[in-house]
């Protein structure tokens, strides 16, 4: 076990995709199945209830899922955290405004579009306008979690002064009094808890895993089966605050299986969607927005719509990766990422009879 985790940066950077890649995917995996079967009562008539033993195993991995899904996302977020500090504040803040706050009010108001124009033309409903509005509090499907994301890289230079125990204490706090008033969103002091033990954790991970004494296996073990238990056998909310320790305590075994698979055959394909993980997150979920109301016309199987849903949920992101490559149509970037700003070079001496310019182009 020693010499398995004892891994070089390069190969701890490739289980955090790993592990990135694995819960994007797991998003996919839900929202597939919430759209094959939950999507458009109106067209019920069209796919049928999930009957089959494939698809109720599917239905109880995605509840498993739930304590762990996001929870991993913010996280692993939280571990680069550091590393965007060391270049600067200024830096730092630009690249999550490129690259956290522009795609999600970019693609916010896409999948805002496409819903409302959609039940313009298919149900001659008014827009909601106030739908709109919900964008700046993060109240959204799907984009809510790069504007918590982004709330939380901006409040980090500021915390990071603060005594973690102090930190986390408040955040539980906030959980435990707040939580249930945010639970038709989302619990940003669950989130934060999470994406705050992730900054603690950078760098260090895998000399944890090392130092653990042999106990932790076991434990680790049982609390992930309790996550299972819990999850299926009772209603409590994803982001039960009872979750928190148990996700934790089961944090090792988690991160052990994912250094694993990593060297596994297949695990290229995984660390793939990992590094591309924006796009595989953000445009998977237009298409089934379209698709889950026209496919139940001809596909009368849920378990078929599920995995027609799945496989263009995995498909379209990928094919948007390769088009992005250099040389392809680079310009797909602007999709994800905000270009950087054209800086103009001053010249060395100014020329003479004119005033230094400012700085700070128009």
């Amino acid at each position: 076990m020693t010499q398995q985790l004892a891994t070089s940066q390069h190969g701890r950077d490739d289980w955090v995709d790993w592990l990135r890649g694995a819960s994007v995917l797991m998003v996919i995996v839900l929202h597939a199945y919430g759209f094959a079967f939950d999507a458009y009562p109106e067209l019920r008539g069209g796919a049928t209830e999930q009957a089959s033993a494939l698809m109720l195993s599917i239905e109880h991995l995605n509840r498993s899922l739930a304590p762990l899904r996001m929870q991993l996302m913010f996280l692993l977020s939280g571990l680069f955290v550091a590393r965007g500090l060391d270049k600067g504040i200024a830096p730092y803040l630009g690249g999550k405004l490129r690259h956290v706050l522009y795609p999600y009010l970019l693609w916010s108001v896409l999948i805002f579009a496409l819903r409302e124009a959609g039940s313009v033309l298919a149900k001659a409903e008014p827009i909601a306008w106030l739908d709109l509005g919900k964008i700046a509090v993060g109240n959204v499907a799907l984009t809510w979690f790069l504007f918590y994301l982004f709330v939380f890289l901006v409040l980090m230079p500021l915390l990071r002064r603060l005594p973690p125990p102090l930190v986390l204490a408040a955040t539980v706090l906030g959980s435990v009094c707040l939580g249930p008033l945010l639970r038709q969103g989302a619990d940003p002091f669950y989130y934060f808890a999470f994406f705050y033990i992730g900054t603690l954790l950078a760098g260090r991970v895998p000399a944890l895993l090392r130092q653990a004494p042999r106990w932790i296996w076991p434990l680790s073990c049982l609390s992930l089966c309790a996550i299972v238990l819990i999850a299926n056998l009772t209603a409590l909310h994803g982001i039960w605050i009872g979750y928190l320790p148990l996700v934790m305590i089961a944090l090792p075994l988690l991160v052990a299986v994912a250094m694993w698979a990593n060297r596994q055959p297949a695990a290229q394909a995984i660390r793939y969607v990992g590094r591309n993980s924006v796009v595989f997150y953000l445009s998977h979920f237009p298409p089934f927005i379209v698709l889950a109301y026209l496919l139940p016309r001809w596909i009368d199987e849920g378990a078929v719509l599920f995995f027609a849903l799945l496989g263009v949920g995995v498909l379209v992101p990928a094919v948007l990766c390769l088009l992005r490559a250099p040389g392809r149509l680079p310009a797909l970037n602007l999709l994800f990422s905000a270009p950087m700003p054209v800086r103009r070079p001053r010249s060395a001496l100014p020329a003479v009879g004119t005033l230094h310019g400012s700085p700070v182009s128009a």
